[in-house]
């Protein structure tokens, strides 16, 4: 680390101003060119050069050490300059210029804002997300071969289409025969992305009596629907 006194070659003394305007040069900089690297006023560069302004503050000079590509011993040389007690006390540290943005960044500043952007993204897309609720949009059903059965002896298959909007969860439903006998209620576990769903009754008829009657499928979870069909006993 620089003491009091110590010079870097060719610029004598190392203070703060003389320090400044020799990387400066050296770097085929004016002025106007470091003040726009550094996002400071030329106003403040010029002065800290002049020496009017002698105790900049530490962002300032690190700012500085950034515009002009500082190697590692040189820029602890210029850091140590510019700390209190290198010389007196002076008017107020040098402000940067408002309205400017910090042109030069430090390359390892910004791959480690990307790396932390990276690893955060692949935090959120770990994250399990909760599914949609599970809804129903709308319930069909059909007699299978035909809605009217014919005697002595007839069997009509009832095929219930639930069709489903969107959504995971448990859907409930019970039959109602053409009878009127209510069947026990059935419970189908759906996973996410599943937009059909069928569920059967079968039907036995026998003698010679004709009749009719309706069937119901209903569907009373996640949401109440329901749908009729008739089905036809049919004798000579």
């Amino acid at each position: 680390m620089a003491r009091e006194g110590v010079a870097e070659p060719g610029i004598g003394p190392t203070t703060f101003a003389r320090l400044l305007r020799h990387h400066r040069e050296s770097a085929g900089l004016s002025q106007e060119a470091l003040a726009e690297r550094a996002g400071l006023s030329v106003d403040a560069v010029s002065a800290l050069e002049r020496g009017v302004r002698r105790t900049p503050r530490p962002s300032t000079v690190r700012l500085l050490a950034e515009a002009l590509l500082l190697s590692p011993g040189p820029r602890e040389t210029f850091l140590a300059a510019a700390r209190p007690g290198r010389d007196r006390a002076g008017p107020a540290p040098a402000e940067p210029a408002r309205g400017r943005s910090r042109a030069l960044w430090p390359a390892l500043a910004g791959a480690t804002l990307a790396a932390v952007a990276a690893a955060a993204a692949l935090v959120v897309n770990a994250v399990p997300q909760s599914p949609s609720p599970l809804e129903v949009s709308g319930v069909q059903v059909r007699a299978e071969p035909s809605e009217v059965a014919h005697c002595p002896t007839a069997r009509v298959v009832l095929v219930g289409r639930v069709d489903i909007r969107a959504g995971a969860g448990t859907l409930a439903y019970h039959w109602v025969t053409p009878a009127g006998e209510r069947r026990p209620d059935e419970l189908v576990h759906l996973a996410a992305g599943v937009r059909e769903v069928d569920v059967r009754l079968a039907v036995t008829y026998e003698g010679s009596r004709a009749g009719y009657g309706t069937a119901l499928l209903d569907v009373t979870a996640p949401n109440r629907v329901s749908a009729p069909q008739t089905v036809v006993y049919a004798c000579p």
